[in-house]
């Protein structure tokens, strides 16, 4: 959950990655002036705006005709709210966020800055059903985050993007994948989802093995895996902690090390009474350990086995893999269902 703990811990972390702050207030203070003053946003001002945002979206504006830019910001200053984004995305090289961004530094109690980041971060956390940053999409964002301002009543617009944006930045290995397999991702889940349990069993002696898992060795059916539970110091919003899992790649057996199974990687985890749960390897991907991400699918497990809501208890961190022999089933274990044996009995 994204409440005044997480806005306390994570705003002021933002000026250790963003030197940015003194330009955003000056800016604040300069559109302020200029718009009660003039109607107006001045070239120069202009400018420092979009460097503020987004330098490379300088070579898209049509810098020699910016009478049509004066004009969107006068409209925008007496049209409805409703009408303001349109305004400003029907000129040349102003995308949904440089929009929001413009707004902003209009209305900073209004329109929060839109961000990959931000969205990502809202994503993550189960606020936003989608990542995509459009603008069809921003109105959703902006409800998101003004309800958050009015129930976080001591922190405003600024402080919580500065939130986001630090947590988003600081953590890569939690978002770093986002960007990384997002142009791959169609490929992948295709060869993937072309590895399901009936498909091996029938087809086994002769179906080739897909490129991703060419990687290297397999494990062998009933190898043991160990994992540890890492407590993400963000709640969903029902308060529940987030947690993802390290995937030690040596086996337990023998302490074999496998190049299976890499970061974008599916895997399904079954459960001692069979239910089944389907994640994603992420990054961080390393020689000895790989991250298994999307722990909001793995939450009614963590429940069911009676861990805590509020964190990771040292005494139950660990958990355990059994592979079934197919590519991507393994079955997972709590640490007191691995140490009563019943690994001995599985199939």
């Amino acid at each position: 959950m994204i409440d005044s703990d997480f806005i306390k811990k994570w705003e002021p972390k933002y000026d250790e990655i963003e030197s940015d702050e003194r330009e955003y207030n000056v800016l604040v203070n300069l559109v302020k002036t200029e718009t009660q003053n003039n109607h107006r946003i001045s070239l120069a001002t202009f400018k420092r705006i979009i460097q503020w945002k987004s330098p490379r979206v300088k070579g898209k504006i049509d810098w020699s005709n910016y009478k049509s830019y004066q004009q969107a910001v006068r409209q925008i200053l007496n049209s409805d709210f409703s009408e303001k984004m349109n305004i400003l995305m029907a000129l040349s090289g102003i995308g949904a966020p440089v929009a929001s961004t413009i707004l902003h530094f209009v209305y900073p109690h209004i329109y929060p800055i839109y961000d990959f980041r931000t969205v990502q971060v809202l994503y993550y956390c189960s606020y936003l059903t989608s990542k995509t940053v459009n603008q069809t999409q921003y109105p959703k964002f902006q409800e998101i985050i003004l309800k958050m301002r009015k129930d976080l009543v001591y922190y405003n617009l600024r402080q919580i993007d500065r939130a986001l944006f630090a947590f988003h930045k600081i953590n890569p290995k939690i978002f770093k994948n986002f960007c990384e397999l997002k142009k791959n991702r169609y490929n992948l889940n295709q060869k993937v989802s072309r590895i399901t349990t009936n498909a091996v069993e029938e087809n086994e002696s002769s179906r080739s093995i897909p490129e991703i898992y060419t990687l290297g060795a397999m494990p062998r059916k009933r190898d043991f895996f160990k994992g540890q539970i890492n407590d993400l110091s963000l709640s969903d919003k029902d308060g529940w902690r987030r947690r993802d899992i390290w995937f030690f790649k040596h086996n337990i057996n023998d302490g074999e090390i496998f190049d299976y199974p890499k970061g974008g990687v599916e895997i399904v985890l079954i459960d001692t009474d069979n239910e089944r749960y389907e994640l994603r390897f992420s990054k961080p991907d390393l020689e000895k350990k790989v991250c298994l991400g999307t722990p909001s699918k793995l939450k009614p497990w963590y429940k069911k086995k009676k861990y805590s809501d509020h964190g990771v208890d040292k005494e139950n961190q660990h958990v355990y893999f059994q592979f079934t022999g197919h590519r991507k089933e393994f079955i997972i274990l709590t640490e007191r269902e691995y140490n009563s044996r019943i690994r001995d009995v599985m199939p």
